[in-house]
């Protein structure tokens, strides 16, 4: 009997390293973010997935033969954002003042990331912390 154990645990250690690495799981900022990637995901290819990079922007991901071929900045998760952004998130907010240097990471930012951002300091947070993310 252990003869024949060796072999099998080694054929079934084979079939797991053949096997497509499981999406990593994402760690979602709000719930709008959950909700705009589940609905791009749901419209993309089967050779494409929706995942975050480490700059923490939402990427397309196209994979052939269990490859990486070719990474794009998600302009549909960006537009999603923009879309689904609550209509009051920004209607009371007062005027937002920056100093010298983070009127320069605002300036770098694009539209979808500046909303993000002031919803994020109308929550209590600050626009380093905001970038800290």
């Amino acid at each position: 009997m252990k003869p024949l154990a060796l072999p099998l645990l080694l054929s079934l250690g084979v079939v797991a390293a053949c096997e497509t690495p499981q999406q990593q799981q994402i760690a979602f900022q709000s719930q709008q973010e959950r909700v705009c990637h589940e609905r791009v995901s749901a419209t993309l290819p089967a050779d494409r997935r929706l995942e975050r990079d480490s700059a923490g922007r939402f990427v397309e991901i196209t994979v052939i033969n269990a490859q990486l071929r070719d990474i794009d900045v998600s302009e549909r998760f960006n537009q999603c954002m923009a879309s689904v952004a609550p209509a009051d998130a920004l209607s009371d907010m007062g005027t937002v003042t920056f100093t010298r240097e983070e009127q320069a990471i605002w300036d770098s930012l694009t539209d979808a990331a500046r909303r993000d951002a002031l919803i994020y300091i109308r929550g209590g947070g600050t626009l380093r912390e905001f970038v800290a993310l």
